[in-house]
């Protein structure tokens, strides 16, 4: 029986500047793991994820056993009139 698991940790409100502006961003801390031979035994991937109010995701940097973070930005958006 594969058991993965994930704990995700609220640290708070910051601004974070990527090359679709500047915003007030959640930031959220997560921490995964599996036993799972197939999906490589024991990696544990950790990621930081910033999502902005009205917008969703605008940065994460993700890593897996403490290797280098990959990161990604949102480069543009577009919120529709209602």
């Amino acid at each position: 029986m594969m058991v993965s698991s994930r704990s995700c940790t609220v640290s708070g409100v910051e601004s974070v500047t990527v090359p679709a502006g500047t915003f007030d961003a959640i930031r959220v801390e997560c921490s995964d793991s599996t036993d799972d031979p197939a999906a490589y035994a024991g990696t544990i991937t950790t990621g930081t994820y910033w999502y902005a109010k009205g917008v969703g995701l605008v940065r994460q940097e993700v890593s897996e056993n403490g290797g280098t973070a990959e990161v990604s930005e949102l480069d543009s958006y577009y919120i529709p009139a209602p």
